[in-house]
């Protein structure tokens, strides 16, 4: 996607802006008397339900998380969850939401349209996806029908892979630069230290520097290019410059605020990466069961940690 097929924002009438826009109120047979009660008392009686649906889903995650395979799959869930989120905040700004409800309104626009909660392994809408018409409006056969049964349990699992890849790819490309000249000055500096290479010397640091400044650079540009390719679900909007640095500019404050969240969530993993260096100073007149034991309540704290 380049930043030419994005129509630039016009401004609107003032009549259509108001159309748009969800009315101040809503009538008094929505708020009051049975109907209200009712949608009340199911919010309430679906509370433990989703309780337990986003711990399933924080467990399977995490669980899937220890292999890369899990991982990838954890990566595309978390893409199709943010679309839906997204577009769910926009349906509560426009008049759709006095239409229906929001699992309406994505019915409305198709069998492959977002969720606001994907599933890991079955598809989604699947009497839609049974019943649909082709290109040219013709119900489908039998034959048609069995083969898109087939696709039906392992559809999503095949979608959160696919898209999780594609996000992965995208992130890889844009900040393994950086992390491969790093790599390049580690592995120079320790070889350059063994050689005794005096005058080569300053290429370990200088590089890492050099590796460290591209990889700050990308990641300026990695959050928001995330976002935008999760919403759009193309992976090709990740590579959108132009377009995404807007986005960066329209919330910048915002989005500096982001950048700090995610120093400081990161900085307690890198201290717990940098404690085992000084575990030999601090351990030299330790027995064996003391050390054993700090050794494992490192590993404690790392587990609960990641």
């Amino acid at each position: 996607m380049n930043s030419a097929s994005i129509p630039e924002v016009q401004p609107a009438e003032p009549q259509a802006v108001l159309q748009a826009l969800p009315a101040a109120s809503v009538s008094k047979t929505v708020l009051s008397g049975r109907s209200g009660s009712k949608s009340a008392g199911t919010a309430l009686w679906q509370w433990p339900l989703v309780f337990l649906g986003w711990c399933w889903r924080i467990l399977a995650g995490g669980l899937l998380c220890f292999s890369l395979v899990g991982s990838i799959l954890v990566t595309g869930w978390t893409y199709r969850w943010m679309q839906g989120l997204v577009l769910r905040g926009w349906w509560k700004r426009s008049r759709f939401r006095q239409e229906g409800s929001f699992e309406d309104f994505c019915a409305s626009l198709g069998h492959d349209a977002p969720v606001g909660r994907p599933r890991w392994v079955l598809q989604e809408r699947m009497r839609m996806v049974l019943n649909r018409s082709d290109a040219v409006g013709r119900q489908p056969s039998t034959v048609r029908r069995i083969l898109r049964a087939l696709r039906l349990p392992w559809h999503s699992l095949w979608l959160n892979f696919k898209i999780g890849f594609q996000g992965l790819f995208c992130t890889y490309l844009l900040t393994g630069l950086g992390c491969l000249i790093m790599l390049f000055s580690w592995e120079f500096g320790w070889l350059n230290s063994f050689n005794k290479g005096y005058e080569q010397a300053l290429i370990g640091p200088l590089t890492g520097l050099l590796g460290i400044f591209v990889f700050i650079v990308a990641m300026v540009y990695v959050p928001m290019a995330q976002v935008h390719q999760a919403v759009t679900g193309d992976y090709h909007a990740f590579f959108d410059i132009r377009f995404v640095w807007r986005l960066i500019r329209a919330r910048l404050s915002v989005y500096v605020i982001l950048a700090a969240l995610i120093t400081l969530i990161s900085l307690p993993l890198e201290i717990l990466k940098t404690a085992p260096a000084f575990f030999g100073d601090w351990t030299e007149s330790w027995s064996d069961a003391e050390v054993l034991k700090m050794l494992q309540n490192y590993y404690l704290i790392r587990a609960l940690e990641l």
